[in-house]
């Protein structure tokens, strides 16, 4: 894949020296555990943030709604799981996963 000429705004990532916490006895920092926090208005904020990037960035790419149809195209057909061994006498299962519709329901 081809390097960017210019390297994507990140918005800023505020880390927390002080957050931590113990695992078999040594103090292991997380400085962003501040992002488990999912639903705290500073998480949503640089989400959003994150997510900005990320569209302008994809919405740059030249012929990517040609890209996203030959993809969705790609599939719509029936296919099965991969297959599930179980101890039941050695039975293997698959499960079938239908084709989608074709049309969006109204």
């Amino acid at each position: 894949m081809p390097q960017r000429a210019y390297p994507l705004p990140l918005p800023a990532t505020r880390a927390d020296p002080e957050h931590g916490y113990w695992l078999h006895g040594q103090w292991r920092s997380d400085p962003y555990a501040w992002m488990e926090q999912l639903d705290s208005a500073e998480t949503r904020e640089w989400i959003a943030e994150q997510e900005a990037v990320t569209r302008a960035a994809l919405d740059a790419v030249p012929a990517r709604d040609s890209l996203r149809a030959a993809l969705a195209r790609s599939t719509r057909y029936a296919r099965q799981s991969p297959p599930i061994r179980t101890n039941i006498a050695g039975r293997v299962f698959f499960w079938p996963r239908p084709a989608p519709p074709t049309t969006s329901p109204a």
